[in-house]
């Protein structure tokens, strides 16, 4: 290999690292400007879950792309299941409704035999608090009966 052609090889070996290390075209994330977000909350006026949904609707604009009017409304009933029934039938899949509801939503969805919901459609998009949770099941109520 004469040094000519191990220049080359160098330099294009240089123009691929570059090639691959520069970022992808930019792709344009939607922009909310001028929209209403709705925070739909399952719970009641006044509850813990309401006063986190309230607190979260205040400064979330600030942080989504054209910073958009968050409202936040309560739909209480069912453990917060007519919330999720309303998201997942009506509400506009467009990304300006979204939802704060039970923590349990996908094992209540899944062993309520009358739920229509599949979990699995409603994108998840982080928590307000953290919780320890522990399910217990004593052997004399169990299915076998032993």
């Amino acid at each position: 290999m004469t040094i000519g052609s191990r220049l080359f090889a160098w330099l294009l070996g240089g123009v691929v690292l570059v090639a691959a290390a520069a970022p992808a075209a930019a792709q344009s994330e939607p922009s909310f400007a001028g929209k209403t977000i709705n925070l739909t909350i399952g719970y009641a006026p006044g509850s813990g879950n309401d006063i986190l949904g309230r607190l979260v609707s205040r400064h979330l604009g600030k942080h989504i792309p054209g910073q958009p009017k968050v409202v936040a409304q309560n739909m209480p009933g069912a453990g917060s299941f007519k919330a999720v029934n309303y998201l997942y039938e009506v509400a506009p899949k467009d990304g300006t409704y979204f939802g704060s509801v039970a923590q349990t939503l996908a094992i209540d969805a899944v062993t309520d035999e009358k739920s229509t919901t599949d979990p699995t459609r409603l994108p998840y998009l982080g928590r307000l608090t953290t919780n320890i949770d522990v399910g217990v099941a004593l052997k004399r109520h169990c299915a076998s009966g032993t």
